[in-house]
């Protein structure tokens, strides 16, 4: 039991680029943990909201319904932080949540893992392709 705390505390403790969490992301899935063991149960989502991470600390929900809630966010080494704005009676997140993100091949991965309710969110975000740049050989008159 020792071990796998210790695990679980390593895996969320380094540092994560800032930048890496700006844009767009899509909730895909929902771990959760079963009467408090280490075994997980793992929910995919079908129907799915957006969250977009913006460079001036707002963070916003889209439902696939059309509802909008718009987030204040912080990030402290390896913890995001989600607090709603104007009148959002029943915010979809409103925590801190600790954050580990995983770079695939095409997109990155993100776990916000919410510690006192034993679950954690899954999101993706795709990657942009990097242009490969095109030789040109020299000018002709």
């Amino acid at each position: 039991m020792v071990f796998s705390l210790l695990f679980i505390y390593n895996t969320y403790s380094q540092d994560f680029d800032r930048f890496q969490i700006l844009g767009t992301w899509k909730f895909v899935a929902t771990k959760t943990s079963i009467n408090d063991s280490n075994k997980l149960a793992t929910s995919l989502c079908s129907v799915c909201p957006d969250i977009n991470f913006n460079s001036a600390r707002f963070a916003k929900v889209s439902f696939p319904d059309g509802e909008i809630q718009i987030f204040l966010f912080k990030i402290e080494s390896n913890k995001l932080t989600l607090r709603p704005t104007f009148d959002n009676t029943k915010p979809f997140l409103d925590d801190t949540y600790l954050v580990k993100i995983k770079n695939n091949s095409d997109s990155l991965e993100m776990e916000l893992k919410q510690k006192k309710l034993s679950y954690t969110y899954i999101l993706r975000k795709k990657l942009t392709p990097t242009p490969t740049p095109v030789k040109r050989g020299p000018i002709q008159k």
